[in-house]
């Protein structure tokens, strides 16, 4: 083709692309506040060029090659791990601020104002010994410092508990993102095997992994027909197939409560397991690991029967994501409770000492009874079972001052 018409032929080529390319651009320009949209890129290429013998090739115009995304795969991944490392800090911030609340350190309704009450009312009764008055105030200032052992501890397991709820909730909205995944899997693979870039599918699926990886530490690949494998960093697990069609290896599960049954031959541990994070979709699994805990991550066989109580269990070390931020968190606020038990035990066992240094020796002689006495029998003191010997309680001229 030579003459006026091929100039009107590469003109018309012209335009058509440049009018493909402005669409892209107001495409771009009305999406510029949409969440998890990537700026598209038209690529040309020069079409088919005549050739003419002695003189060589004529250029024919210019046509549209693709429009893809810009978009690099290599900061996706790098934002998606920087996620997963803010969402363990905020996870773990959102439960120690209730933490502080729970102490109310420094404050004069804290733990260490409640002491302070405690020990001065000693100081007070040693200067009046037989004061019944300062006995009562002794009396008083111990069940307030009680109270509030009992009180923070119950606060600590109530929070424990909440957590627990909430990582069953985030596994729930986990696996809920990963079943959206592999529907966005589905479509993007019937665009791509009619030879077409699926741009904005594409984009939604990547605002769903990262939002997904916030929640636990992912790492992804894609095969070539543009399907996403996503796989748990720490365990190298697989959550989600690159083949819509196929299960994952692993899906996740949380652990509700944990109850210890001795002598059940299948298994002494009773653990109340949240499928999937449904809350209303729960198993008792009974295993003889000691490890498990309240709030627990598991991964199990999609495949695994539920109904005989019988699931092999994988529990993930999972060191990033709000999974893993709330975990640490439920053994942060545990580890908390131990050093507060320690220190009622410490606080009530030499209190008992001094108030009765006799003790086992003397029998039911009343004048040298504990001051402290714990309320479920045991031998050791714990803020949630320390109370004021009730003797004392009905008779504060029991307390001991010399």
């Amino acid at each position: 083709m030579s003459g006026i018409f091929q100039t009107f032929n590469v003109a018309k080529l012209g335009m058509q692309v440049q009018q493909n390319a402005v669409n892209t651009t107001s495409h771009n320009v009305s999406n510029a506040n949409t969440e998890g949209f990537s700026r598209q890129r038209v690529n040309l290429q020069t079409t088919q060029p005549f050739s003419y013998a002695g003189i060589g090739q004529f250029g024919t115009g210019v046509e549209v090659v693709s429009i893809t995304r810009t978009r690099d795969e290599f900061l996706d991944a790098q934002i998606r791990f920087e996620n997963a490392i803010d969402g363990r800090y905020k996870a773990g911030e959102t439960a120690l601020e209730q933490v502080e609340m729970v102490f109310l350190e420094p404050s004069d309704t804290g733990l260490n104002s409640v002491l302070d009450s405690f020990w001065n009312s000693w100081q007070e009764l040693s200067k009046t010994p037989e004061n019944s008055n300062a006995k009562t105030i002794v009396a008083q200032s111990a069940v307030t410092f009680c109270d509030a052992a009992n009180h923070m501890d119950g606060q600590m397991e109530t929070l424990k508990a909440d957590l627990a709820t909430l990582q069953a909730s985030k596994i729930y909205d986990a696996n809920i993102l990963l079943d959206q995944i592999n529907d966005m899997n589905d479509q993007i693979y019937r665009v791509k095997i009619k030879g077409l870039e699926p741009n904005d599918l594409m984009d939604r699926r990547d605002l769903l992994v990262d939002r997904l990886s916030s929640i636990i530490d992912i790492e992804t690949s894609l095969t070539k027909d543009g399907s996403m494998e996503i796989t748990n960093r720490e365990t190298g697990g697989i959550l989600l197939d690159s083949n819509p069609k196929e299960p994952a290896e692993y899906e996740m599960s949380a652990v509700q409560s944990v109850e210890y049954v001795e002598g059940d031959v299948d298994g002494e541990y009773h653990l109340t397991v949240a499928r999937k994070g449904d809350a209303s979709d729960t198993y008792t699994v009974k295993t003889n690991v000691a490890d498990y805990v309240q709030g627990d991550v598991v991964f199990t066989d999609p495949e695994e029967d539920w109904d005989d109580g019988v699931v092999a269990l994988t529990r993930p070390d999972l060191q990033e994501g709000a999974l893993a931020g709330n975990f640490l968190s439920i053994e942060k606020i545990e580890a908390y409770q131990d050093k507060l038990d320690s220190l009622v035990n410490g606080i009530a066992k030499t209190v008992n000492k001094i108030h009765n240094p006799d003790r086992g020796e003397v029998g039911d002689d009343l004048s040298t009874m504990d001051f402290f006495s714990t309320m479920d029998g045991e031998d050791d003191f714990t803020a949630e079972n320390i109370s004021v010997n009730s003797e004392i309680l009905n008779n504060v001229n029991l307390v001991q001052a010399g």
